[in-house]
């Protein structure tokens, strides 16, 4: 009872870096604060070297607007103060850290471009070079409630990226709160979405996550970073550490499965395959997310081999043994 077109869900890991940086205060300059990151990227690099010495992190990612955020003493705080350029010092950089781990990294800043100040995520690819952009679509109404976040533009398109692991799509903080910004994401078939905020919350990225069936992975000024799964909701991977980094591995193939009586709360594929399979399954929520760790079986042939089918298949038969509906 699994759709043909999904029979072959071979396992597709992907190593995240997301990170807790609380970077407020007065800002302390481009110098120092490439320093902090600079740091932040060492102990993703290193957590990820003893824990997965035989891969390289797929994607880092910072905070909203991790570069250049802080206030501006003698100024305004307005975009105009605190947008920089892309190119030079900040292209250099990230450049030279995406070379150094083999990884995409997401960007977050306040940038300049074209005379306008934008609420801004630079996609870097492994080589180094800007792929891409996301502008914030919703910056947040400022204090005059005349303008946005002091000047910011908002941004008119939502981009996904096929990078070589996967389709990325980003989100900025109060975007969260735009249901169409999270459905286009659907419809362009992302498969992993960034969230970089100073928002911490966690409700509506699971979701976001449960409705539309991509795994979703915050960075956050506070609180926690979290690693959120598709399709469930649940939370798969999270740092509560003040300054702390979270690694994650997540699979792009998955399962999500109902209760069977041959799921058995998950003991029937952990029985069948052991460490082959990776799942987390929750009594109360009657379900649970499937993988599988076996580079040579899918998880759908897993599931076939114990009669089990996912939750789509069990509703979209049961509309269509009802005609009313």
């Amino acid at each position: 009872m699994i759709a043909a077109e999904q029979s072959t869900r071979l396992p597709r890991k992907v190593l995240l870096g997301t990170c807790i940086f609380p970077h407020y205060g007065n800002y302390p300059g481009l110098d120092k604060r490439l320093k902090q990151i600079e740091h932040i990227f060492t102990k993703m690099g290193v957590e990820a070297k003893s824990k997965h010495p035989h891969k390289s992190l797929d994607l880092m990612l910072l905070p909203e607007h991790a570069v250049t955020g802080g206030g501006r003493p003698g100024t305004e705080n307005t975009a105009a103060d605190k947008a920089m350029p892309w190119d030079g010092q900040i292209a250099d950089f990230f450049g030279a850290q995406a070379k150094k781990y083999n990884s995409y990294i997401a960007v977050p800043m306040h940038e300049v471009r074209d005379g306008k100040f934008y609420n801004s995520i630079v996609l870097v690819d492994r080589s180094g070079k800007r792929a891409g952009v996301y502008d914030k679509c919703f910056p947040v109404v400022d204090e005059t409630w005349n303008g946005l976040e002091d000047g910011i533009t908002p941004g008119e398109k939502l981009p996904v990226f096929d990078c070589d692991f996967g389709r990325v799509g980003f989100q900025i903080c109060f975007d969260m709160s735009n249901d169409a910004l999270w459905k286009k994401l659907e419809d362009e078939k992302a498969e992993l979405v960034a969230w970089c905020t100073a928002s911490p919350q966690t409700i509506q990225p699971q979701m976001r996550a449960l409705k539309h069936k991509y795994w979703i992975v915050s960075s956050t000024m506070r609180n926690n970073a979290t690693v959120f799964q598709p399709a469930t909701g649940f939370i798969h991977a999270q740092t509560t550490d003040h300054n702390g980094v979270l690694l994650s591995e997540i699979d792009l193939s998955y399962l999500q499965i109902p209760w069977m009586p041959a799921l058995r709360n998950g003991k029937g594929f952990s029985e069948k395959f052991g460490d082959k399979v990776g799942f987390k399954y929750s009594e109360r929520e009657d379900g649970g997310l499937f993988w599988s760790n076996d580079p040579k079986m899918s998880i759908d042939e897993m599931a076939k081999e114990l009669g089990l089918y996912e939750r789509h298949t069990r509703v979209e038969r049961s509309h269509e043994l009802n005609p009313h509906w």
